[in-house]
């Protein structure tokens, strides 16, 4: 499975998790009307759906693809030491482990990176770093499923006939931009002078993109994946398309996890992609790999009386998804396997 922007917001220990709401006017191009039961329960929605699909086609691991908790990231200063000051349990509990829990998500790894909020969407100051640590913590809540070791990393996967090379590659300098408070931008820059300490310092965006470029290009050549057999995927926050030149490769773009207000409206029965998450079936045949494919029934039984979820309309508990098997996936994508200049 593949997840992104995910991360709610709980401002009090009594209050639900909530998007973070991304349409006010203070957003002038994502302004739009408020859709109640989805706008207000959009990550529980997607981790519903999540669960409901890994009883019947439990995954091997989550990709997620950054900005794991809204606004701004663990809270917590980058200057604390969580592994003796302690993990922020009231983030990583409710929305995190509890969140993603039963079934075929039980015991299944979190492969991450880093996102622009989660350095505080408007600093780079926030407890970024927690998110790394938290790969080595135990005890409490903490299931050991969580994997982000730095935020650049690599690792390999191996199934029978084939085995994937992923490289995660911190790509938030597309948020790094000059200091100028005065700049429309400042409000959405992690290198923000209004929002950062006097005495931080943020590195300038072409000495980190060298950093990026290096470390790829270097890790790139040294990989074993020597058969059109076997995969290279590059996984980042920002997709390619920020500040890049034309690329020759196939993307796959997964955001609208439930963690902020999509930009498109929803509906209350989920016929959109305005929240969601995607299923790739990687393989070792030359050609087409499956994208997202699952066929859809009993879609008119969308609707549930006593076994909907109490704080998600419209969406199955497991007892009711054990009596009529139902799932909801609506659509499929071929993506080739080879190299290729169409998306």
């Amino acid at each position: 499975m593949v997840i992104g922007d995910w991360g709610g917001v709980q401002y009090t220990e009594e209050m639900p998790i909530l998007p973070a709401d991304h349409r006010s006017h203070l957003f002038p191009k994502r302004v739009r009307s408020f859709v109640s039961g989805v706008d207000d329960y959009a990550q529980h929605r997607v981790a519903a759906q999540m669960l409901n699909l890994s009883f019947y086609d439990a995954p091997d691991y989550v990709i997620n693809v950054g900005d794991n908790f809204y606004w701004g990231g663990v809270n917590s200063s980058c200057n604390n030491n969580s592994f003796e000051e302690g993990f922020r349990w009231n983030q990583w509990g409710p929305i995190f482990e509890r969140m993603y829990e039963g079934g075929g998500l039980d015991g299944k790894q979190w492969l991450g990176i880093l996102g622009n909020h989660d350095y505080g969407g408007f600093k780079f100051t926030s407890g970024w770093h927690e998110s790394i640590f938290y790969t080595w913590a135990v005890g409490h809540e903490s299931t050991g499923r969580w994997m982000t070791p730095a935020q650049y990393w690599q690792v390999k996967v191996h199934y029978v006939n084939f085995s994937i090379d992923y490289y995660f590659v911190d790509t938030n300098v597309n948020n790094a931009w000059k200091l100028n408070a005065s700049d429309p931008k400042d409000g959405h820059n992690i290198c923000s002078e209004k929002h950062n300490e006097k005495t931080a310092e943020c590195p300038d965006a072409a000495s980190w993109m060298s950093v990026v470029e290096r470390w790829l290009d270097q890790r790139l050549s040294l990989s074993k994946a020597a058969t059109w057999q076997d995969w290279q995927i590059v996984v980042s926050h920002f997709p390619p398309e920020y500040n890049a030149p034309p690329f020759s490769f196939t993307t796959i773009i997964s955001g609208g996890g439930g963690g902020i207000t999509a930009d498109r409206v929803p509906q209350l029965a989920g016929d959109d992609d305005a929240y969601g998450f995607m299923v790739p079936w990687p393989s070792n045949s030359k050609g087409w790999a499956r994208l997202g494919c699952q066929k859809p029934r009993n879609l008119q039984q969308r609707q549930t009386s006593e076994d909907t979820h109490p704080a998600t309309p419209g969406l199955r508990t497991h007892s009711q998804e054990s009596k009529d098997r139902t799932i909801f996936p609506l659509r499929c994508w071929l993506i080739p396997s080879f190299k290729t200049s169409s998306r």
